[in-house]
């Protein structure tokens, strides 16, 4: 299940361009196999919601 508050930041901060490097990492550790399911797209999101939450720019 998707975290709503996690889902909002990830929407809000997903095209900020701040937050590419770190983003595109992330989408490149997920294998196609996983993100062929609910479950592993789910999981994807959260990550990268968690990840951008914590993220502070300089």
């Amino acid at each position: 299940m998707l975290d709503p508050k996690l889902l909002n930041t990830f929407r809000s901060r997903i095209a900020n361009p701040i937050y590419w490097r770190r983003t595109y990492r992330i989408l490149r550790s997920y294998h196609r196999s996983v993100l062929a399911t609910p479950d592993g797209v789910g999981e994807l999101v959260d990550h990268l919601s968690g990840a951008l939450a914590g993220f502070t720019a300089n």
